[in-house]
Parts: structure tokens; sequence; C-alpha cells
């Protein structure tokens, strides 16, 4: 009596296997970009969330604060204490073409102590976003 065995075959399963590696080798490398632009767009979210965050803690503790750049990222400080550091996102860098200032600082009212500030953030593919600092009144737009 013979039974009928059910399931795939090796012949079949590699058939499958070599389908899905061809079907990768196309996709992955469209991945990238998408990957890229993620990256930059997280940097830049980030930054406009703690640009937001230092001008609040500055009208919160009634003292000045400041966000001092460097090449690898930024601080947030109060009085010279560093109550933040962030690096930026692998892949991301201040855009060379237009400067990064070396600070930008927040009054005890919220207020800028710059007229605007545009910083400039490039990903790793050359897209570039713009982070704004209007300094009428602390307010922070971002443009990609």
């Amino acid at each position: 009596m013979k039974q009928s065995e059910r399931g795939f075959t090796l012949l079949e399963l590699m058939m499958v296997i070599g389908i899905i590696a061809v079907i990768l080798t196309f996709a992955i490398p469209n991945f990238r970009p998408a990957l890229d632009d993620a990256r930059l767009e997280q940097a830049v979210q980030q930054l406009e969330a703690d640009l937001m965050y230092a001008r609040q803690l500055a009208r919160t503790e009634q003292t000045a604060s400041e966000v001092v750049f460097s090449s690898a990222g930024y601080e947030i400080k109060i009085d010279d204490c560093v109550i933040k550091t962030q690096t930026l996102a692998s892949g991301t860098q201040w855009d060379p073409v237009d400067p990064v200032p070396s600070s930008l600082s927040f009054g005890s009212d919220g207020s800028p102590g710059v007229t605007d500030a545009a910083i400039w953030l490039k990903g790793a593919d050359g897209t570039r976003a713009r982070v704004t600092v209007y300094g009428g009144t602390g307010r922070v737009e971002v443009v990609y």
C-alpha cells in the first residue's frame, strides 16, 4: 500500500529560493534612497524638536539656553551645564555649502538671540533640508 506524500520536492524549493534571490537582487538597491531620505527626515525632525525644547526650557527656567553645534551634532546648554547631547543620524551631516552657526541662543523669554537662523542638513544622497528659526517669534520651520 503506497501512501501519497504531501509537501514540496527539493527541486521546487530550490526554484522558489532562486526566484526570490533574483527579485531581491533588483529590489534591495531601490531601498537605499528611501533609507537615506528617512535618515535625513529623522535628523531634521530631531533638530526641530530640540530647538523647540531649548526655547521652551529657557522660558520655563527663566534663563538663557544655548544650542551649541559641532561637526558631529549639537548640545543643549543652560548656564554652561549640558542638558542634552545629540549626534546626527548616520549618513547625515551639516551642509558645508551653508555653514551651520556655532551656536544659537534663546533668551529667558524664549526669544532667539538672532534675527533669523537657517540650519542646513544634507543626506547621504545629497538631498538637503533646512531648519529655520525666526528671530522675531522663535518659530521653527522645516523645509525639505
